[in-house]
């Protein structure tokens, strides 16, 4: 026999039907709603969203929305839209909201700090706009962060050490701002983090802190023109998914870490002017290669005979050194070289018969070289 129990949901079941539609429609509605208040408050130029209207068309389905499986709003793209309002302080009524992209505007005012109320945001990309003054300290309450895009505003203070609360962190870029005081031991903590852009900020002198070490899947560490001193650590070299390491214009001293021309991965390294001092390592294993830029440092001995067999190498830059000795035969067999920079130090003998018949040199680098070769013997 059938219990109770199952014919009383049969009789219910019908009943509950309408009610979620109900409520679906119900909240539809809602978000529609927040999305035309917040175009309203935006000041979002007519010749933008032209998709958009109170009465036609899913809101799913207008231009810079996205939503979940749900149906529900989930991210919202207002890029490059001339925007010159602040951001409304309702923004979060959008429940779900876990992007929120306005790149390219000219938002004013400090950080946004309705943002703080999105709750399952994951990405957050307030860069190229006219933001001001710090990073709030209770940053970290958008704990599901992955993304954090602050960079070319005009933010300054320090940077809070809450950010390194940020445990699912995998991009921090933070460059181009005005950023004048300190930045935290505790990014260090940040153990997801692939990508890290602080350059271009005048933050107080520091050291690179040994606290960084625990990033170890870090890609992109972009840390030039911060005021940045002391020797390059050498744990660096131990990123072994790093493709990029820039560290210029710093007043970095010491010698070059012997393990950085040993990372397998390692693409770009940017380590001109500062001051760092002694030989370049000769032991050079960093075959996927692209660029090499060691000038205006205070580098001496010769050039290794390893460059050589970078065989993706298109940029090499050390002019403005303390270089002696010739210049490898083997750099030109270098097939994809088109750059090379070598002036401003101690060179002598022949430039080597081989360079810019393997590759294509830009402009006349080859006549170049010849005269600064002849002028310096």
């Amino acid at each position: 026999m059938i219990s109770k129990q199952v014919i009383s949901l049969i009789f219910i079941l019908p009943l509950l039907i309408p009610v979620v539609n109900s409520l679906e429609i119900q909240e539809e509605n809602e978000e529609r709603s927040i999305l035309l208040k917040l175009k309203k408050e935006f000041g979002i130029d007519p010749s933008f969203l032209k998709s958009w209207s109170s009465d036609t068309s899913h809101h799913c389905n207008w231009e810079g929305i996205q939503c979940d499986a749900a149906g529900s709003v989930s991210g919202i793209l207002f890029r490059f839209m001339n925007i010159k309002e602040r951001v409304p302080g309702f923004i979060c009524d959008l429940k779900n909201l876990t992007e929120i992209d306005l790149i390219g505007n000219l938002i004013p005012g400090k950080f946004p700090l309705p943002i703080l109320n999105c709750s399952k945001l994951q990405f957050l990309d307030l860069s190229i706009n006219q933001f001001v003054g710090k990073i709030p300290n209770d940053i970290d309450r958008l704990l599901n962060l992955r993304v954090l895009n602050l960079g070319y505003n005009q933010f300054s203070g320090d940077i809070p050490s809450s950010i390194g609360n940020l445990q699912f962190l995998r991009i921090l870029s933070l460059l181009t701002n005005r950023f004048n005081g300190s930045f935290p031991p505790e990014i260090g903590n940040l153990s997801n983090l692939e990508f890290l852009g602080m350059a271009y900020n005048k933050f107080l002198p520091s050291k690179i802190p040994d606290e960084f070490s625990k990033m170890t899947k870090v890609r992109n560490f972009w840390m030039q023109e911060i005021n940045l001193f002391g020797k390059i650590p050498y744990w660096i070299g131990n990123f072994s998914n790093m493709d990029r390491l820039s560290l210029s214009t710093n007043n970095l001293s010491g010698k070059i870490p012997e393990n950085l021309f040993l990372m397998k991965n390692l693409k770009i390294m940017d380590l001109y002017e500062n001051k760092l001092s002694g030989e370049i390592p000769r032991e050079i294993e960093c075959l996927n290669m692209e660029g090499i830029d060691l000038s205006t440092n205070e580098l001496t001995g010769s050039i290794p005979e390893g460059i050589g067999k970078l065989r993706n190498l298109t940029r090499l830059a050390m002019d403005r050194n303390r270089l002696t000795g010739e210049i490898p035969t083997s750099i030109g067999l270098l097939p994809l070289l088109t750059n090379i920079q070598l002036f401003t130090n101690n060179l002598s003998g022949e430039l080597p018969k081989e360079l810019g018949l393997h590759s294509k040199l830009e402009g006349s680098y080859r006549k170049y070289l010849q005269i600064v070769l002849v002028y310096q013997i």
